[in-house]
């Protein structure tokens, strides 16, 4: 071995160097996973727009206020629609900022769930 490649502790420098590096690595994209939102599909979006600070969401008559969140893929996640009751929907988006909102867009969908399996059987 070459004089003064170890450390006190008789470690290989080199090794310890790339030993940090992984853990740092490791670190880094632990990291990335923990700090990612994570949402459910299906999702209510729109296009990134300038000049607006939020919008006013009305959903079947309830009103509610989402942040402007643009996201990286392009676009502005509006509300997480997991859970919503089968049937038909109504919404109305407007966007806001300092000095007002915009008109009122409306939007229709309805949630309807598969029919059940039929012609179910075992094959050989």
């Amino acid at each position: 071995m070459v004089a003064g490649t170890e450390n006190r502790r008789g470690i290989n420098i080199k090794k310890e160097k790339r030993m940090k590096k992984l853990f740092a690595l490791i670190i880094t994209v632990a990291l990335l996973l923990i700090c990612s939102p994570v949402f459910a599909a299906p999702f209510l979006v729109c296009d990134p727009q300038s000049n607006t600070d939020e919008y006013i969401i009305i959903f079947d008559g309830t009103e509610e206020i989402v942040a402007y969140n643009e996201q990286p893929e392009g676009y502005v996640i509006l509300k997480d629609l997991v859970g919503i009751a089968e049937g038909s929907h109504h919404i109305e988006i407007k966007a806001r900022n300092m000095w007002g909102e915009s008109i009122a867009v409306p939007f229709d969908f309805t949630k309807v769930l598969p029919g059940k399996p039929i012609n179910i059987e075992l094959k050989k």
